[in-house]
């Protein structure tokens, strides 16, 4: 069923696409079939996408639906986005205690976490929406307008900032004027930097963090210093044009984020190697296992397409 829904939902649009390229190059009397070839392509694709989308295994008590981000269409040349995922729990957002959404639209999840964070405390329910993003998302627009919004009503929610040094093939200080926490302060916001790499920092200083939110002291912006050490992409393999080999090993050896709090909690004798070794192996299993279960899944009835989808 895969298969088919995504053949379709790339050969349909793109015959029509090709035929009202074709089109453009016969004079103007055959514009009316260029126009009507792009809406038709245009359609296909949202119809089919919704198809390509129910195929998408799902299974558990989370429901994750997943679609395609860019579709390239020849002659009418655009890009449209479609859903790409959405996850809540199978019993309903109603009775969720909590919810993961994905987006992948950079700097999308501000607006989608400051929203939560808008119901949470007209429901009075004590939650707190907390978002995590790129420096590069700091370029987006509405992430100011978000973060404006959340200061003036007070709202409790978390913009946690993962700054891995890079915006894909950049280093962010070529495309980021100034401070990167003067963005939340000009706001008013609280602002906390913390080693993105060390886990008891993180951890003690988000928990402060929530706290606050809960109080009624409203957002904060959380800045945590860390850093990419594979490629943006699969196809980011020699990346010695935009960072070098040297860099990525220090980052790698003497700034591991495990490695750093093993070597703190053996130094205080509150574990041993021993111990660290049979978690490593238990958590490497249990990785090995949610894979297997997923590739496993059953994929979803056609009736579920637009279950969850709101908009």
């Amino acid at each position: 069923m895969e298969t088919t829904y995504l053949t379709w939902l790339l050969l349909t649009p793109l015959t029509f696409s090709v035929i009202a390229f074709a089109s453009r190059w016969l004079g103007t009397a055959t514009r009316f079939l260029a126009q009507a070839a792009h809406l038709i392509s245009v359609i296909l694709v949202l119809v089919l996408s919704l198809l390509a989308v129910s195929a998408i295994s799902v299974s558990g008590p989370i429901l994750a639906l997943g679609g395609w981000l860019h579709l390239d269409s020849l002659g009418a040349v655009f890009l449209l986005i479609i859903p790409l995922m959405l996850v809540t729990f199978r019993a309903g957002w109603p009775n969720a205690k909590a919810a993961l959404i994905i987006i992948a639209i950079v700097g999308g999840s501000a607006c989608i976490a400051t929203g939560a964070a808008l119901a949470a405390k007209q429901n009075g329910s004590g939650q707190v929406a907390v978002c995590f993003f790129g420096e590069g998302a700091l370029g987006q627009g509405l992430f100011y307008e978000v973060m404006n919004l959340a200061q003036l009503w007070k709202l409790p929610v978390i913009y946690v900032c993962e700054n891995n040094q890079y915006n894909e093939y950049t280093h962010y200080t070529e495309t980021t004027a100034g401070e990167l926490l003067a963005r939340a302060q000009a706001f008013g916001i609280h602002t906390e930097s913390v080693n993105g790499q060390d886990v008891r920092a993180v951890y003690t200083t988000m928990a402060q963090l929530v706290d606050r939110a809960r109080r009624g002291d409203g957002p904060a912006f959380l800045l945590c210093d860390t850093y990419r050490y594979r490629g943006h992409h699969v196809g980011d393999i020699n990346r010695t044009y935009y960072r070098s080999k040297e860099e990525e090993e220090e980052w790698a050896t003497q700034r591991d984020p495990l490695k750093t709090l093993a070597g703190a909690l053996i130094s205080q004798k509150l574990t041993d190697q021993g111990v660290l070794d049979r978690i490593h192996i238990g958590a490497k299993a249990e990785i090995e296992a949610a894979a297997q279960f997923a590739i496993d899944a059953p994929y979803p009835d056609v009736s579920q397409v637009n279950q969850h989808v709101y908009a």
